[in-house]
């Protein structure tokens, strides 16, 4: 019998873990019964298996752990029960559905059906069985063995079954052809997908692909994004080109579609879109990405000039494209501008972002789509700012909230230096500003009063808010300095909420470019003589408890002209 499942099984995968001794001692076990047992058939046509004894005007069947006792006026023949192959076979079938049934697709069930197989090569019955075990067993070569010769007989014995069959193993045989430990990584997730339980709040969500190009080359991981509309995403690669993706979903959430797009130069643009399953991992099948040449390259022009359009030389054009890290980038090309403040890029057709910067200006971007074929793109024109360097004063204090409002009480004092767009203020004095940015646009440098850096509504009834307060009108250019730091200097910090009624709140510009734009803050611009106070909530860096800070600030130095500020 052990023969026969391992010649079942010759060229396909090998039954791991089954053991040999105690295969031969339950096949004796199984034989000795066979032969041993007799059939008993009554008049009313009831056959019965087992040891038949005659014990007066009855005959008693031993089966198993019963007896049976029937008269024998009721009995028709008695005669030895039948031991052909056939015979054995469908018993052996039998048992092996029973312990199927009981105990999944073991490798004990796949030896009985393997030797089913052997001793009933033409029924159709155990070819059915023998293949449906073997491909839910994990064996889909070794099932289309079996059940590709005896097709037609199957269709007839279970019509309809037969094709669903089919579609079985060939899945399985297929997938038997991808990377090992892609293979074990399926059937992990297909038997957690089995243990969830349906009405969960939240599900895992699972999907696999395969991305390559059109030579059948895999690509990489770095070349492309997914998003899955759904939470803690798992992307896991595997040889040949193969993903995983493994995802949670809340159980009121829509089931959305995933997207993968293409994001290298060298490949050709292209999105999908693919589903995940929460009861097995869906198959997404495979995606063809074409690889470009170098005659796909097109031309990418751009003139960088400065505010009165005056052409920069020596300015860095650098085209970029998004990584698989949604915050990275990955770099194309790069160049620098000539004389005429022009520069040229040859590069794949795809979606780009570019960078412009040169020294003494602030830096500029942009977004270009340089597309397939001869269609041209217009010059693109980059108006680059003069960089703004500037200097803000700062003092504060801060009240803790904690016990109605009675926590520690804090002060200090410090000062910024700001170039451009940069967020590498230089901080003097003792404590770290998490509460105050700085940003260039166009020719304007901007500060953001930041109110909630961690997030979240305002806490314990407090509000967050910013006045300004202006010089007299009329006040000479050369004075906004020097009457600016008068009112600066004097303030009084304690005295900061009596501004919040007298003057009306300025118009914030959120600049979409402003570094960490919380909700809450607040963006004005920077401009001399002008004195900022006000009040944000924040939170104690060491113990994370609410705090209420009152604050005033200065732009104590501000120019555009480089040599000034060295």
């Amino acid at each position: 019998m052990i023969s026969g499942v391992f010649a079942l099984l010759r060229g396909g995968p090998i039954v791991k873990g089954l053991s040999w001794l105690l295969s031969i001692v339950f096949v004796f076990v199984i034989s000795w019964r066979l032969f041993a047992d007799q059939e008993m058939i009554l008049k009313s046509g009831t056959r019965m298996i087992g040891t038949v004894t005659i014990d007066g005007a009855d005959a008693v069947v031993q089966m198993a752990d019963d007896k049976i006792r029937v008269p024998l006026k009721d009995v028709a023949t008695i005669t030895a029960e039948n031991s052909s192959p056939e015979r054995q076979a469908q018993r052996l079938l039998l048992t092996a559905l029973e312990a199927r049934l009981m105990n999944g697709t073991g490798n004990g069930v796949v030896g009985m059906l393997a030797e089913a197989k052997r001793l009933a090569p033409d029924d159709p019955s155990v070819a059915f069985w023998c293949a449906s075990t073997l491909v839910d067993a994990g064996y889909g070569k070794a099932a289309n063995e079996v059940f590709t010769p005896k097709r037609e007989a199957i269709a007839k014995a279970y019509p309809g079954m037969a094709d669903q069959l089919a579609v079985r193993i060939k899945r399985r045989a297929d997938m038997e052809k991808m990377p090992l430990e892609l293979v074990k990584r399926i059937d992990e997730l297909n038997a957690a997908a089995t243990r969830q339980t349906p009405g969960a709040e939240k599900r895992q969500m699972f999907a696999m692909f395969r991305l390559v190009d059109q030579n059948k080359q895999p690509i990489d991981q770095s070349a492309f994004r997914v998003e899955s509309r759904g939470e803690e995403d798992n992307l896991e690669s595997y040889d040949d080109g193969y993903f995983v993706l493994t995802f949670g979903r809340n159980r009121y959430n829509r089931d959305e579609p995933c997207r993968l797009e293409v994001v290298q130069s060298g490949l050709e643009s292209k999105s999908f879109q693919f589903s995940a399953a929460s009861n097995r991992l869906a198959d997404a099948g495979e995606f063809v990405v074409p690889r470009l040449d170098e005659k796909s390259k097109r031309p990418f022009r751009v003139q960088v000039v400065d505010a009165s359009g005056k052409p920069i030389a020596g300015a860095r054009i650098a085209l970029q494209t998004t990584t698989q890290q949604r915050n990275g980038v990955n770099e194309a090309a790069s160049t620098t501008t000539d004389l005429d403040g022009r520069a040229e890029l040859m590069v794949f057709p795809m979606k780009y972002t570019y960078s412009v910067s040169a020294e003494g200006f602030n830096s500029g971007n942009g977004s270009i789509d340089v597309p397939v074929g001869e269609r041209k793109v217009e010059e693109q024109q980059v108006k680059l700012h003069r960089a703004i360097q500037a200097k803000i004063r700062l003092a504060w204090s801060s009240t803790g909230l904690a016990n109605g409002g009675q926590g520690a009480t804090t002060s200090g004092e410090a000062e910024i230096r700001a170039v451009g767009s940069a967020v590498r203020p230089n901080q003097f004095g003792p404590d770290t500003i998490n509460w105050v940015r700085t940003s260039q646009q166009k020719d304007r440098m901007i500060l953001q009063f930041i109110s909630q850096p961690f997030g979240g509504p305002p806490q314990f009834g407090s509000t967050s808010w910013v006045r300004i307060i202006e010089s007299e009108d009329g006040t000479k250019e050369s004075d906004l300095k020097r009457k600016g730091l008068e009112k600066f200097n004097s303030l009084d910090l304690k005295k900061v909420g009596e501004f919040k009624d007298k003057i009306e709140p300025p118009k914030s510009l959120n600049p979409a470019g402003a570094p960490n734009n919380y909700p809450g803050s607040v963006s004005v611009r920077a401009e001399m003589g002008k004195v900022y106070v006000g009040k944000l909530m924040q939170r104690e860096m060491p113990t994370g408890q609410p705090i209420e800070l009152s604050f005033k600030a200065i732009v104590d130095q501000m120019s555009s002209d480089v040599e000034s500020a060295e």
